[in-house]
């Protein structure tokens, strides 16, 4: 069936109310949209950040009463105006069949592939990590992850001891047990991703090669290679616990980092690492660090 779609710009302040008043009134689902071109590159953990100026676009069943919602979220607001509101039909669609369109098989170096479920890989894939995006972060889509990816199948020791550190939906520690590693410890504070890290590296037929626990719970034990695609800021506050996993002449290799940010990542592991030069990738970077003796 169609559905009824309404959008309007709210400030920041006001939309997490707006977008409940919209639930409790009928709505399907609520997304916010950045409505100023003010992108959100850093986001602090645990929070939802939301944009100065913020589209809100609410999904409704067909027949609701227009005039009802407008009124409830005039109240909201009052004694402030509501901004203009636009409600646009929406042509019913198989959304799973729109939803796989975005993501096709993905090739890294001419080696890996991610490969959605739902399609076939081409027939001179060397190595193939089946892999649905889902809830966790870092699919291969985006450029932090392809930059690990990259440096997995360029330059991953062979029967490598491999922690990754934020492993989100498992891609990397997958594509490590696929490429080679002996071992891998992946790590993440959320749960969910540990389920989905566990849950993807059973359908690739790699969970045996794979230990999962949240960071409290890695043994007093030390690595080949460190790897590690998640904030900035988070990297410089690990750089004590993260070293002390590392073998003499490991590899540490850090992405998730603006290319503004690469000089004071390297700085806070500059007593344990000796760094290559970084790889960029648009306004992204990778660190790959030796350590030192």
């Amino acid at each position: 069936m169609p559905w009824l779609e309404l959008d309007f710009i709210s400030d920041k302040t006001s939309a997490e109310a707006l977008s409940s008043v919209l639930l409790d009134y009928g709505a399907f689902a609520v997304t916010f949209k950045d409505a100023g071109d003010t992108p959100i590159l850093e986001p602090a953990l645990n929070t939802t950040p939301l944009w100065q100026q913020t589209q809100i676009v609410g999904l409704f069943p067909m027949g609701t009463a227009k005039e009802q919602v407008i009124r409830h979220l005039e109240q909201h607001l009052h004694p402030a105006p509501l901004p203009p509101c636009h409600w646009h039909t929406l042509a019913d669609q198989v959304w799973e069949l729109t939803w796989m369109e975005h993501y096709k098989p993905l090739c890294f170096s001419q080696r890996l592939w991610i490969c959605p479920s739902y399609c076939q890989a081409p027939p001179a894939a060397e190595i193939v990590v089946n892999l649905d995006p889902g809830l966790a972060f870092g699919s291969g889509t985006h450029a932090t992850t392809r930059l690990c990816l990259e440096w997995l199948v360029e330059h991953l020791p062979h029967h490598a001891q491999v922690l990754d550190f934020g492993c989100g939906c498992g891609v990397l520690a997958i594509s490590a047990a696929k490429l080679g590693a002996h071992q891998i410890w992946a790590v993440d504070i959320d749960p969910q991703a540990l389920i989905s890290t566990l849950d993807n590296a059973q359908r690739n037929g790699v969970a045996p090669q794979l230990l999962l626990s949240p960071p409290a719970v890695i043994p007093p034990q030390t690595f080949d290679v460190i790897i590690a695609n998640i904030l900035a800021s988070t990297l410089i506050d690990l750089s004590p616990d993260l070293a002390q996993y590392a073998k003499p002449a490991s590899h540490l290799v850090l992405s998730g980092i603006l290319a503004s940010q690469a000089a004071a990542v390297m700085a806070a592991f500059q007593d344990w690492y000796h760094f290559k030069d970084p790889v960029m990738s648009q306004e992204w970077v990778l660190l790959w660090g030796i350590r030192r003796a």
